[in-house]
């Protein structure tokens, strides 16, 4: 079973200022009206979590080049990215950096490429509809679709 509830810091620092007066944790905790264990965690933890697992390979200053290299091409391939910086991780480290940061991965869009057909055929719309320019030619573009 988890925690209900954490202690915040002023929570804290008013148990501590009770104990520090000479209460028991029993008398802070019917005072609070919270359990004994939730008195004795606020006097003896530090309110930060402990880092536990294996440290990373990455530094901050790292984190941040991967960060940078991504918004200057964001279609660059985390291999790419890796490589640019020579960095000694995996590429899907790198991915977990971006993913941190809020940037996941960017594939373009495919689209077909134009024929010369497609030119032609575009160049001539150009230039059937080059007059079609003033108020009262707008009526006339309402009916494109773009």
């Amino acid at each position: 079973m988890g925690r209900a509830q954490h202690c915040t810091e002023v929570q804290r620092a008013i148990i501590r200022n009770l104990y520090k007066a000479g209460k028991s944790q029993r008398e802070i905790a019917d005072y609070l009206r919270r359990s004994k264990t939730f008195v004795f965690n606020a006097l003896h933890s530090t309110g930060k979590r402990e880092l536990t697992g294996r440290p990373r390979k990455t530094t901050p200053k790292d984190d941040s080049a991967i960060k940078w290299a991504s918004q200057k091409d964001p279609f660059k391939s985390f291999k790419q990215i890796r490589d640019e910086l020579n960095l000694s991780v995996s590429s899907r480290t790198a991915q977990r950096r971006l993913t941190e940061k809020g940037l996941g991965g960017k594939s373009p869009r495919k689209v077909s490429m134009l024929t010369p057909k497609h030119l032609k055929a575009r160049l001539k719309y150009a230039k059937d509809h080059f007059d079609w320019v003033g108020p009262e030619k707008e009526r006339l573009w309402r009916n494109v679709l773009w």
